[in-house]
Formats: C-alpha cells, structure tokens, sequence
C-alpha cells in the first residue's frame, strides 16, 4: 500500500478513534450489529438481528427525545412534526433499510480507517486489495477518509450508512434552534434485500414525497430501478439404478442443466451493463431426484421483461418435453418494478433535489440503478421516490468500503431537501 495510513482494530476502538466524527462514530457502532436477511425464512423481519438493529435505534431515538415505534414487523418508525405555521409544507417519507445482503456474511465486521486516501491501493487484513481497477468510484475519493472491512465480511455500508444518515438527520432536526421544516416522517425497514419490505401492510407512506438514502458513490441520484421478477424451476427425476437406467432414468441435474443451457450467456450479469438486462443464477441445489435453482430476472423496460418471461417459459416447456411430463415447473414471482415512470410525472421535486446538490457542492449525477431499492414500493403507490447517494462502494461483497465525506455529504443533501419543502411551501 503506497502512502495509505490504515487505523485498525475492533469496532469498539475504532468507535472510539472516531468520537470526535459523530455521524462516522454513529455508523461504526451501527456494523457492529449482524443484520442480514434470509431468503428462505417464513417469519417477517427474516432475521432476528433486524430486530435487535431496531430495538437499539430505538433506544438512541428515545435518548434523544424522539418518539419512535417498532412494530411487529420490526420496521421502526419517527417522525418530527412540522414546525409550527408551515404543517401545510408538503411532508416527506425518508426511508433506510436495517437487513444487509445474504450473499455474503456481515457477521464480526473488523472495520479500519484509511485516512486522507492518496490512491493507489489499499490492503486489507484478507490480502485483498481496493484500487481504482477494481473500485473506479475510488477516484473521487482523493484526500477522503474511507473505512474498509478486513475482506472476510461485508463493511455493512448498505446500508447502515444510510441508517446512521438518517438517525443523525432525526437528532439534528429535533434539537432547540434547528431550522424551521415540514414534517418529516422516518422508517427503517427490513428485508429491503430479498425484495420483501413493504409487502406486510398497506401504503409505505402519507407524505407526498419519499427519499430513500441506499444509494452508492458521492453524487449519485437513481431516478430508475430494474423491474425485477425471481424465478423458480422445480426439477423432478426419476430414480433408477444406473445401470439399468437406458431410457427410463430421469436425472433432476441434468433438468436443471439443460435449462440453464438454454439461457444466453451473454445476458448474465458478468456480461452486461448500462440499460441492459439479464438472468442471474442464484442458487442451485438437489440431487438426481430433485433439484431446485432460482434466478434473479432484471430489465429496465415492461416490454424486455416480458420477452424475458416468455422465453422462461418457452425453455421451461422445451425442457420438459425433452425430459417428460412433470420433470419440471416453473415459478414466478414479481419482486419490484421501475420507479421511473412515477418519478417522472413529479419534474417540480426532482428540480428542488437538483438544487440541493447544487446547495451542498455536489456534483449531481443522475443514474438509473442496476438493481432495486424501497423506492420501487413507493411507486407502486404512486409517491415519487429517488435514491440518495450515501459514499458506499462495492456493496454486497468482502471489498464493500465508504467514503467517510460522502456520507457527510448524503447527510447535507438530505438535509437540504428538507428544509428545501420548506422554503417552497412559504
């Protein structure tokens, strides 16, 4: 590592180090909770660390006056009133979701501090090393300080940076003498990962406009998400001893291949980017009777989705033919849709999100997101939802790291949009 001062150690000390950087300070004991959903769970939250992230914001949310409820669910909920002469302001929902990623474990995260980043690489505990190949957002992150996990776990930026964001946005607010607002409503919700949150009750909010703070590298907005759907195929076999099987076995494995087969391999995540869609394997288990895989299905547009799923089906029904009646079914379920079209029809709060970029000094950059986030569930009530930055890159793998200034900067942008309603509400 060339010119990169790296302070290690447990959260506990790095907590402490950074005593005199509350919103990093608030972040680093945030990691410390192990918080990931479960796919394959039937309870809601999926996790019982979601909840234990839950009942400890709400502990530093009553410690500061805050009223704040979690419900069964476990999604926690605050809410500053607006003050007093501007309740005809327009509300806004704020949203971050307490469940990391199941892809890889956020379990005993050992955080480290670089700082005042000069390029080059930086080596963590594992051997692996960030650099701007394999992380390009690094280049805008000149002079920053950046906390890395040790490459055995996820940092937990996505999206306890956000969390962390948004409950010191609560605390500035609600303190005597912060500056006049709206009404600011606050969740945080679970199970964003999986595609699950707010599927268990009704609309995500009342307010008229929602932010969900989920988003990447400084400076971007994501105006547009993927529409999702995950697939399912069931295989079924039929068991016969190998040796007399000429004609009458069925193994589930070669099902579950044959269908594989026949996806584009040009249209896996590994070889697509931009506006371009795909198929995504995420799982595949069983044995020669049974099998199961289940992929991720993304396009930005209704109409490629719908090729898409049509063609599942077409390589499904080829499948079975090919094997026999009942060697295989097919599932689908929707996950979330593009929050593009909603986002769109409200021009008015995309502008007033511009100047708070413009506000704060920040390059805004508008992206339309690889992937989904709660915003999706917003537009599926008709509420336009963009996606703030937080200075998070590399979510969802061991080289997950953050940009202790864009977080800075999310809180600052946030803000301004805030007090942004307001101004416009006079």
């Amino acid at each position: 590592m060339q010119g990169n001062t790296v302070q290690r150690g447990s959260v506990e000390e790095l907590a402490a180090h950074c005593a005199g950087w509350p919103l990093l300070a608030l972040f680093v004991k945030l990691i410390s909770y192990e918080s990931a959903s479960d796919p394959a769970s039937q309870t809601v939250p999926s996790s019982a660390g979601q909840l234990r992230l839950g009942a400890y914001l709400l502990s530093l949310l009553s410690k500061w006056g805050i009223a704040a409820t979690q419900d069964g669910n476990g999604y926690v909920r605050a809410e500053l009133p607006a003050t007093p002469g501007l309740e005809a302001v327009p509300g806004i929902t704020l949203v971050a979701h307490l469940d990391t990623s199941p892809e890889f474990t956020g379990a005993n995260v050992r955080p480290s501090l670089v700082t005042d980043y000069q390029g080059g690489d930086i080596a963590l505990e594992s051997g692996i090393t960030l650099n701007v190949e394999n992380t390009p957002d690094l280049r805008l992150c000149l002079h920053h300080s950046l906390v890395v996990g040790n490459g055995r776990t996820l940092l937990g930026a996505d999206d306890k940076a956000g969390v962390a964001v948004l409950l010191h946005l609560l605390k500035e607010l609600s303190k005597e003498g912060a500056p006049a607002h709206g009404r600011v409503a606050v969740t945080f919700s679970v199970d964003e990962e999986t595609g699950a949150s707010f599927t268990h009750g009704g609309a995500p909010c009342d307010t008229p406009y929602a932010l969900t703070v989920d988003g990447g590298a400084i400076g971007e907005i994501n105006f547009a998400t993927f529409n999702a759907q995950e697939a399912v195929l069931e295989c079924h076999g039929r068991a016969i001893h190998p040796g007399s099987g000429y004609r009458r076995l069925v193994n589930a494995l070669v099902v579950a291949q044959d269908f594989m087969a026949l996806l584009p391999a040009a249209e896996r995540p590994e070889s697509t980017q931009g506006d371009e869609g795909f198929y995504h394997l995420t799982s595949l288990s069983g044995n020669s009777t049974e099998a199961r895989l289940a992929l991720i299905v993304r396009d930005f547009s209704e109409e490629g989705m719908g090729r898409r799923l049509a063609y599942l089906r077409q390589a499904a029904a080829l499948v079975e033919a090919r094997h026999g009646a009942g060697s295989c079914g097919l599932t689908l379920r929707r996950q979330y849709g593009n929050m593009e079209a909603v986002i769109a029809r409200h021009g008015g709060f995309m502008d007033l999100c511009r100047r708070a970029f413009a506000q704060c000094g920040v390059e805004c950059r508008e992206v339309r997101v690889r992937g989904g986030t709660d915003g999706s569930k917003f537009a599926d009530a008709k509420v336009p939802c963009p996606n703030l930055f937080t200075g998070g890159m590399n979510f969802h793998g061991p080289m997950e790291c953050l940009s202790v200034e864009g977080m800075v900067k999310s809180y600052e942008v946030a803000r301004a949009i805030v007090l942004g309603l307001a101004g416009e509400g006079k």
